[in-house]
């Protein structure tokens, strides 16, 4: 199942830390939509090259995760998606990386780098 394997990817190392919930039990409070999950209120976008087309009216989530080299502009995207912040994935290449990065700050969005910072620590609500 594509949900399953998108929840154990982006979620696996929070449950790890905080002993939430074993790979075979369901996560409170955890929904997904296509490509936008929801724990409570902390809202993400998973941007990849198969992810659905945008929503029709503008969405606001708390971080966008671009992974799996997706051909876009960070312009295209924030047309009807408004995100806290731009994480990029380290599986992204870094030419692309570095474009993405200079679009983000001249559209004075934040945005984060894993390749080059780390893991990014969002806290939820």
């Amino acid at each position: 199942n594509n949900n399953a394997a998108l929840q154990n990817f982006y979620c696996r190392a929070t449950r790890i830390q905080y002993r939430a919930a074993k790979k075979s039990q369901q996560v409170d409070n955890l929904y997904q939509n296509g490509s936008l999950l929801q724990y409570r209120r902390l809202k993400l976008m998973v941007v990849k090259e198969d992810s659905p087309a945008l929503p029709a009216s503008p969405l606001w989530v708390d971080a966008v995760i671009i992974t799996g080299n997706p051909k876009m502009k960070i312009a295209d995207l924030t047309t009807m998606i408004k995100p806290g912040i731009v994480i990029i994935a380290a599986d992204n290449p870094v030419w692309k990386t570095e474009q993405w990065k200079r679009e983000c700050s001249a559209l004075a969005l934040r945005s984060h780098n894993v390749a080059k910072q780390g893991a990014y620590v969002l806290n939820a609500p």
